[in-house]
């Protein structure tokens, strides 16, 4: 790798985390239309790879809100359950 190659990635880390904190959105908006343009990615793996990144970082924040017990259980699993009658 080259490193030019390692200073764009790194720079790219710095401006989509810098923008998704101020906005509270998810990467994807940023990191897949760099990947593909300035990397040269195929925009399937530039997609699969921003996913992975979201399931993992999700997955993190639910087991660091569970252990602190931030958040109601029966009602965060009962969503899915009222969900489905929403959908008749």
């Amino acid at each position: 790798m080259s490193i030019l190659i390692i200073i764009g990635a790194i720079a790219v880390g710095l401006v989509t985390g810098t923008v998704t904190s101020l906005i509270g959105a998810s990467g994807v908006s940023i990191v897949v239309p760099a990947l593909t343009l300035f990397f040269a990615v195929n925009s399937h793996f530039a997609i699969g790879t921003s996913l992975l990144v979201d399931v993992i970082t999700s997955l993190v924040v639910a087991i660091s809100y569970f252990r602190q017990a931030t958040f109601a259980c029966k009602r965060v699993f009962g969503l899915p359950l009222v969900q489905l009658f929403e959908l008749r």
